[in-house]
């Protein structure tokens, strides 16, 4: 009953997301329409991340011809990675007809486009060690089809482990992952993307188990990436950049996602030119963050991003690095602080610009928004930002930790709080 309940719900989410893409199954949907994805760095200058090439339509080999039966029952890895194998060799694509294709060992797919004809066409794991679906090589994409994990558990998650994911992106450049569903099964991850470059994921659904470890998208040593009007539901963690310490990305776009999640919607850990912009976000545990920023970051900005409810709206620990932006946020109904500006050490800044608040401080004692200016007076702007909510538990609209020369502008319209500016 769960299969199905849950399996009509990847079948609405994916038809909404690709329309008429399954009608096109052989790799002719386009990337019209999407975000063309570029970061936005410190002083509003605009550099362009790299896209891959659009999917072309190419021919493609039928798993069925392999001996795949897409029963759900009997084991179709083999067949399906001679189907791959095959189709590698002959420079085509791998069609997955309407069907369950049971597979209990990981699927690898080097430099070949997997393609499938919508919510009909079911990758379906059967091992609790080996899951994923894995894009490696130069030039692979997945498009129109479902990855269900949700029948096996992995027990002892190492995030950075490539088997375990539903899918993953590893070692690859120019990919697309596009147009699919995700239903994960518990302590997995829907999609990891690691040491890859000039990407795209967009258009995916991807719908978690619910538990305490599970994670939309997970992103480490990437470059030219960008993650483009994805839906993240039921996880507990939505999209975050950077696992591994000392590890750094470069250019990366999260743009135009929709997120509910319960401890994070989007992390993003030293990376060098970052854009996280017109996502929607939802946390549900009032002492989490929707947008956390740390690490090592130079150029990045946080920009037209709706937050509905988080424990904090945005969050900067900014310990190294040359700044960002924070502009024309709308944060809404925050347990704590709409925005919390941990750290700006020397050398580095943030601009806290034309932010919308409304509702903040409803669990905890805090201002709306709170300023460390460690880099100096000149290492923070606070300006035009309007608070809209009513005083709940807040002790400031603006508390600062040190003078900051730049705070101007700044409105409240619903009640009348006190600033704290040394």
């Amino acid at each position: 009953m769960r299969f199905r309940l849950c399996l009509n719900l990847a079948i609405a989410i994916l038809v909404s997301l690709i329309g008429v893409q399954s009608a096109s199954f052989a790799g002719a949907a386009s990337r019209q329409g999407f975000f063309t994805g570029h970061v936005r760095t410190f002083g509003s200058h605009h550099i362009r991340i790299q896209q891959p090439a659009p999917v072309q339509a190419v021919p493609t080999v039928n798993v069925r011809d392999f001996g795949a039966t897409g029963n759900g029952v009997t084991d179709d890895t083999g067949a399906i990675q001679n189907a791959i194998a095959a189709a590698q060799a002959a420079g085509k694509g791998v069609l997955f007809p309407a069907g369950n294709y049971l597979h209990n060992n990981i699927i690898t797919a080097n430099g070949v486009g997997l393609f499938g004809v919508g919510a009909a066409s079911v990758l379906v794991a059967g091992s609790t060690t080996n899951t994923a679906v894995i894009l490696t090589g130069v030039n692979p994409s997945i498009q129109n089809l479902v990855i269900n994990t949700q029948f096996v558990s992995t027990v002892g998650l190492n995030p950075v482990d490539p088997n375990k994911p539903c899918l993953t992106i590893k070692d690859s450049q120019g990919f697309v992952v596009q147009g699919i569903a995700i239903l994960q099964g518990n302590a997995h991850t829907g999609v990891l993307l690691l040491q890859s470059a000039v990407g795209q994921v967009s258009s995916v659904a991807i719908f978690g188990g619910g538990g305490p470890v599970d994670d939309g998208i997970l992103m480490d040593r990437c470059a030219n990436v960008s993650i483009v009007g994805n839906a993240i539901s039921n996880v507990d963690g939505g999209i975050s950049v950077g696992l591994l310490v000392g590890s750094v990305s470069q250019s990366i776009a999260v743009m135009g996602n929709a997120i509910s999640s319960h401890s994070s919607a989007i992390q993003l850990f030293n990376v060098n030119i970052a854009d996280c912009e017109q996502n929607q976000l939802q946390v549900s545990s009032p002492v989490s963050t929707a947008v956390f920023v740390g690490g090592i970051l130079n150029n990045f900005s946080v920009t037209n991003n709706l937050v509905l409810s988080a424990g904090i709206g945005i969050n900067i620990q900014n310990t190294a690095g040359s700044g960002g932006v924070v502009t024309q946020n709308v944060i809404q109904n925050c347990a704590q602080e709409g925005i919390v500006d941990v750290t700006v050490p020397f050398g580095g800044g943030v601009q806290l610009i034309g932010n919308k608040f409304g509702e903040c401080g409803t669990v905890s004692n805090t201002p709306v928004i709170l300023v460390n200016a460690g880099g100096g007076p000149d290492s923070v702007v606070v300006l035009n930002n309007v608070y809209s909510g009513h005083a709940n538990l807040l002790t400031f609209f603006i508390s600062t930790i040190g003078h900051v020369n730049v705070v101007s502008g700044n409105a409240q319209t619903q009640t009348v709080l006190t600033n704290n500016l040394p």
